[in-house]
């Protein structure tokens, strides 16, 4: 029996909204990166990814099969979505270090599908099993640290191969 109480429906409803505003906020803006902290962020996923695969290895070792497909499936399908977003990711050579950014609505869009990828493997899976949410989580930070790397891995190259913007040259 489930002694916690039931997580109330206004409540996934605020972190959706919540989830939406961030990624209009901060792929519809222009921002400015430094190419010298370029891989904190993927970085920070990647050890959280580790210790959540970790976690769900010592809460439900008899997953240890499906979480290995699942983490597989999260860097491929990571992978894809890093792709198609730094595709449609506006990138140029700001000068003295920095990359300036721009997403689009259509970035918008490819992050929250990746959000409700999570959204329907909850519903698939329900909320029962501790350590098949654990899995699930393990999956979407995997494919979000793969996608984040692809991502950041082509502003890092266009940045440092492009010329410079000529403003950023005064």
């Amino acid at each position: 029996m489930n002694s916690s109480p039931a997580t109330p429906p206004w409540l996934y409803l605020v972190i959706v909204a919540f989830v939406v505003v961030r990624f209009l906020w901060r792929e519809l803006r222009v921002r400015r990166m430094a190419l010298a902290r370029i891989w904190y962020a993927p970085a920070f996923v990647g050890v959280v990814a580790v210790w959540l695969a970790y976690l769900t290895w010592s809460t439900a070792p008899y997953l240890t099969g499906t979480l290995i497909i699942a983490v597989i499936a999260g860097l491929v399908v990571g992978a894809g979505l890093g792709w198609a977003v730094a595709h449609f990711t506006t990138v140029q050579n700001g000068g003295n270090g920095v990359a300036i950014v721009r997403g689009s609505w259509i970035t918008v869009a490819i992050w929250l599908g990746a959000f409700a990828l999570r959204l329907v493997g909850r519903l698939a899976v329900g909320t029962s099993a501790m350590g098949q949410q654990l899995m699930l989580d393990t999956a979407l930070i995997v494919l979000v640290g793969a996608a984040i790397g692809i991502v950041r891995y082509r502003i890092f190259l266009i940045a440092r191969t492009s010329p410079a913007l000529p403003e950023a040259a005064a």
